[in-house]
């Protein structure tokens, strides 16, 4: 054993001859294992649709056959009530109505009526002696049937009026389909026909009068279902509402119950579903076996249901089956012949050229890679090898010349690997990102110290501007914003400051602008609030655009009638207080190194402007100060000399008032002597 598997191993083409054809001997096995159970389970859900399918038709056929007869005797019921007081319509006129009825449709063998006592049309007593009724009780009772053909009176009696045909609907008062069973129409005994009867019960004011019923012969019933071709030896039957046999081709069966025909188990559930009715289905596989359906058949209007069995062959079900297993146990045998021939040829054309194969491949593996391979034109597998290595050995050969260019120093050159496996080229492309990771990183390295470097020496530059002895803040701004401007390498700047010395009246004032290596005098006034200047003064919060449009620095601009392509507005904010806002255009975008220096600049700005203000404050408050001590020595001057004048103003009316006072005692004197004079006459 261990010989010939050693034997097998040694050859590519014994491997395939072993490999392949044991793999196309058990897929055989497993495809008909599989197909064999797959067609099982089909043939068993197509004979249960199929079976299920025939018997909700054989079912609708009844149903229908039934109900139109249901319709028929509710028609005639009305038809009925309609003539049972009309005037001039006899008994014996309605007649010619079940005539008419019972000869228009050949699937009826009987038409008839019974009534309740004097129910009709209150007349009984008159019809006691009527011969049409044989006996005499002279309720209206009518019944024709077919006999050959021909239309025969069916002689009633007072025993009818206690069967089901009676007794039932006039119990439910519902239409009703009576089970299967024998009735002789001629009294005869020779004349029994196995019928069902439909009824319609006729309830006036709630109060049963009495039914007209349709008798059907089962024969009928028959005929509707004995077309129906299960397969090739499949039957169905009809089951009454007692689960009674009431049609079946074997006429041993009729009248037979479900637990008669139905073996163990199957037959309580039958029952138990068609009671409920629900479908129900099963197999049995005694005696050849069959697979049987029980469908219910409800009728409008009627409690009670009846149903549909059929049975089909277990062994005409699995035909199909057992054909398609054969046929491919066939096919199998045929192509394991088939591919064992191929697979013998198939091996000897992949060996050969693959054995030719391997000796470059041994070259390559000592490092021999300026080889080139063979059958390049074949378009198989043994073709795509050799692709395959001449593609390998061409990677080989470019990595070696990758690996001569990173020693030179060309880091920016492009590999592509072999495979995702490439270790070597992997390895080569790691080392070229280190080497050009490095020096990318002292490139940044140094470009980062660059901008900072700029940066400070920005802030210092700046620093030293602000420090300058100035009292002019117009001054200060043009130094602030062309030197800025100059620094950065912008087009040009502005500067508004907010003006604030009007109460109620806060602006933002252009002090300063310059562009183009060159100083502008500008006059600009800006409110609060409008464009993007008073807005970045509003909000507190830096404005940066690119791309602006033509039209823009007529729009919203403060710095005249110039067309920048990027502009960045900032606040002078120090503490949270904002002294105006800085306003840059150019034509190239603003990095960001460049925003963040600004926003620096533009606090050592604030800074000076708040300081450049609150010496200005200072100032004029001292000037003030001062005038108003001058003017305080002036007045107390005024008032000193107006103090004196006040009090030789005080000495003069003084004296004028003692004079007064001089002057009133003389005068009081004199009268007082006046008085003594007078009165010294008189007395």
């Amino acid at each position: 054993m261990k010989f010939i598997i050693s034997k097998i191993h040694k050859s590519i083409i014994r491997r395939l001859i072993v490999y392949v054809l044991g793999a196309v001997m058990l897929m055989n096995v497993f495809m008909l294992v599989l197909i064999g159970a797959r067609s099982s389970r089909q043939a068993g859900t197509y004979a249960n649709d199929f079976s299920v399918s025939l018997s909700e038709g054989v079912a609708s056929n009844i149903k229908v056959y039934l109900e139109q007869a249901l319709e028929t005797t509710n028609t005639l019921a009305n038809t009925l009530m309609a003539l049972r007081y009309a005037d001039g319509v006899t008994r014996e006129a309605i007649e010619m109505i079940f005539i008419n009825i019972l000869t228009g449709d050949d699937h009826y063998i009987a038409v008839w009526t019974a009534w309740e006592p004097n129910s009709y049309d209150g007349k009984d007593e008159f019809y006691m002696d009527d011969p049409l009724y044989e006996e005499s009780h002279g309720r209206f009772s009518l019944s024709y049937y077919l006999d050959k053909g021909s239309v025969a009176i069916n002689w009633s009696t007072l025993n009818d009026f206690s069967q089901p045909f009676y007794t039932l609907p006039k119990e439910r008062g519902t239409k009703t389909i009576i089970n299967p069973y024998m009735r002789d129409y001629n009294q005869t005994g020779q004349n029994n026909i196995y019928v069902t009867s439909v009824v319609t019960p006729i309830i006036v004011d709630g109060k049963f009068q009495g039914v007209v019923g349709i008798d059907i012969d089962m024969k009928n019933i028959y005929r509707i279902i004995q077309n129906v071709h299960l397969f090739e030896s499949g039957t169905a039957a009809v089951l009454s509402s007692n689960l009674s046999v009431a049609s079946h081709h074997d006429p041993t069966l009729i009248g037979k119950s479900i637990a008669e025909i139905v073996e163990g188990e199957h037959g309580k559930r039958v029952e138990s579903a068609l009671k409920n009715n629900l479908l129900y289905t099963y197999s049995n596989k005694t005696g050849g076996g069959v697979f049987r359906t029980f469908l219910p058949v409800r009728f409008e209007s009627v409690p009670e249901s009846w149903a549909v069995m059929t049975e089909v062959p277990l062994y005409e079900i699995n035909a199909a089956s057992r054909n398609l297993r054969n046929l491919i146990l066939f096919i199998g045998l045929v192509g394991l012949v088939v591919i064992s021939v191929v697979v013998y040829l198939m091996a000897r054309n992949i060996a050969d050229p693959i054995l030719k194969i391997n000796n470059i491949v041994e070259d390559a593996a000592f490092g021999r890679i300026n080889a080139k391979i063979g059958f390049e034109g074949r378009e198989d597998e043994v073709g795509k090898i050799a692709l395959g290595m001449n593609k390998l050995l061409s990677g080989l050969r470019s990595t070696a010349e990758f690996a001569r260019k990173i020693g030179q120093g060309n880091y920016g050159e492009t590999h592509a690997l072999l495979s995702d496996d490439d270790e070597l080229g992997q390895a080569l492309l790691q080392m070229q990102k280190s080497l050009q990771a490095s020096r990318d990183e002292d490139l940044k390295r140094k470009a980062e110290d660059d901008i900072r470097n700029w940066i400070t020496q920005g802030q210092a530059k700046f620093a030293d501007i602000t420090r300058q002895n100035t009292d002019d803040i117009n001054e200060l701004s043009y130094l602030i914003i062309s030197n800025l401007v100059k620094y950065m390498k912008i087009n040009q700047g502005g500067i508004f400051l907010i003006n604030d010395e009007i109460a109620g009246d806060r602006f933002l004032e252009l002090t300063a602008c310059y562009a183009f290596d060159r100083r502008k005098y500008l006059e600009k006034k800006v409110e609060i609030g409008v464009g993007l200047v008073g807005t970045c003064f509003l909000e507190g919060k830096p404005v940066y655009m690119e791309k602006i449009p033509d039209n823009y620095m007529r729009i919203t601009s403060g710095l005249g009638d110039q067309n920048p392509r990027s502009l960045l507005i900032l606040p002078l904010k120090l503490n949270d207080q904002i002294f105006g806002v800085i306003e840059l255009a150019a034509f190239k975008p603003f990095q960001k190194h460049e925003i963040e220096f600004t926003e620096k600049i533009g606090e050592i700005i604030a800074s000076a402007i708040s300081n450049l203000k609150t010496t200005y404050n200072t100032r004029i408050l001292l000037e003030k100060s001062q005038q108003q001590a001058e003017e305080m020595r002036a007045q107390e001057e005024e008032m000193r000399q107006n103090m004196e004048e006040l009090s030789a103003t005080q000495e003069a009316m003084a004296e004028k008032d003692r004079e007064n006072q001089d002057k009133i005692r003389e005068l009081t004197a004199i009268i007082e002597q006046f008085k003594s004079a007078t009165n010294q006459a008189l007395g």
